[in-house]
């Protein structure tokens, strides 16, 4: 998902947000047992940057939200 003249913050806030909704969203009748969610790694893009390098950063962060128990949000530090 890209967030065109975000910052990094205000990504991380609309991804949860949106992480919040997917984890509340009812499935009992698709599959009473179902229990959906997801983490997300968020990185805000350096001007210059080849785009490598941003999905390098992103996908560390998305592990750093994996390894710290799943169902979250991790974004770049903000300056």
């Amino acid at each position: 998902v890209l967030f065109p003249e975000t910052p990094v913050s205000g990504a991380v806030n609309s991804v949860e947000l949106l992480r919040q909704r997917v984890a509340a969203s009812d499935h009992a009748d698709l599959a009473p047992w179902l229990r959906v969610s997801f983490s997300a790694g968020v990185s805000e893009w350096l001007p210059g940057e080849h785009r490598d390098a941003l999905m390098r950063r992103s996908d560390a962060r998305l592990y750093a939200a994996k390894h710290g128990g799943r169902d979250r949000v991790c974004g770049d530090p903000t300056p």
